[in-house]
């Protein structure tokens, strides 16, 4: 199909696992649709922003293709404040983004860019990862358990989030009426009309309040769409 284009695309992004939907796809599937791609000068680029935070056996890193990598060192390892992630690409590309980045954003403190660095080569690194994938695993399960079974859009295998339908509910009414029982979602609108009738709710927070945090979202759907 892309030889047959007039025009083709410079690039492609392939988000795997998904964000909001927090879906990983085994890289079997992508590398075969995409490795005739770079012969025909099309770039790819991977967001693997949770490639080390799927909670199954499925397997989303993509080898033995020429991309660039995107990941967040922010998310992996639950330290949003710092706001760093990182990319590896061809020479040229880095290139490209390091003096884009050096232009347009404040650059973060060299000694913090440094010890994250000796971080991600450490034996600590590996360990807490696990230790939030398992600790997602469980969280994700809990909150399943409470809810119908049609209720979860998709089964996430990866990241922090889910979305939920809503029935005949609209997403973004859902949203107000949880926050007005101090309940706080994102509306489904936010990611694309086939998520008009859902709401995400992020699976993250205190160890120690998640199981009360979670019964306050569900006895307040359970009032709104009576499931």
């Amino acid at each position: 199909m892309i030889q047959t284009l007039k025009v083709r695309p410079k690039a492609i992004i392939v988000n795997n696992p998904s964000n909001p939907l927090g879906t990983g796809i085994n890289y079997e599937i992508l590398l075969k649709n995409l490795q005739n791609f770079p012969g025909l000068g099309i770039e790819i680029i991977f967001d693997e922003t949770y490639v080390n935070l799927v909670y199954d056996e499925t397997d989303t890193y993509v080898p033995n293709i020429p991309a660039t990598r995107i990941r967040s060192f922010s998310k992996e390892h639950c330290a949003p404040g710092l706001r760093i992630g990182y990319a590896v690409g061809e020479k040229t590309i880095a290139g490209t983004m390091s003096d884009l980045i050096s232009l347009t954003i404040s650059c973060v403190p060299s000694f913090i860019q440094l010890a994250v660095a000796d971080y991600l080569g450490s034996p600590e690194s590996i360990q807490f990862t696990k230790a939030l994938k398992d600790e997602m695993s469980i969280r994700i399960k809990y909150l399943e358990s409470l809810i119908p079974k049609n209720a979860l859009q998709n089964r996430p295998n990866a990241a922090f989030y889910a979305l939920l339908n809503t029935g005949v509910k609209n997403g973004n009414d859902t949203f107000n009426y949880l926050l007005s029982h101090n309940v706080s979602t994102c509306p489904g609108s936010k990611f694309g009309n086939n998520t008009d009738h859902a709401i995400r709710v992020s699976l993250t927070g205190p160890k120690n309040n998640f199981e009360k945090d979670v019964n306050m979202l569900v006895l307040a759907l359970k009032d709104w769409i009576h499931f």
